[in-house]
């Protein structure tokens, strides 16, 4: 039996989201500026290259950002259930609970 508490659950969700927003955030702004760079050939290699490390650092702190509001949040969350004095029906629907998508 495996149920996820809800700080996992809040945990587990942030970092989600912070690697979809990192790659929204990257693709648009990085894909524009590194093809026509390319094609239009007015970068080197080496500034192309440092273009791309500064679009992922600004990725990378939004990434880090949103998960750490995300842990923010789950440490107000309890992290351990006490499972010893639950019924059957209680457990059950926590089961169904930890399915859930938030």
């Amino acid at each position: 039996m495996s149920i996820t508490s809800p700080a996992q659950r809040v945990r587990h969700a942030s970092i989600c989201i912070g690697v979809a927003v990192a790659l929204f955030i990257f693709a648009p702004l990085a894909g524009c500026d590194l093809l026509d760079q390319w094609i239009g050939g007015y970068a080197s290699a080496t500034f192309m290259l440092g273009t791309a490390l500064i679009y992922t650092g600004t990725c990378l702190a939004a990434f880090g950002c949103i998960s750490g509001m995300g842990y923010a949040v789950s440490i107000i969350l309890r992290d351990d259930v006490p499972y010893d004095n639950l019924s059957e029906a209680e457990i059950s629907g926590l089961q169904a609970n930890a399915r859930m998508p938030l």
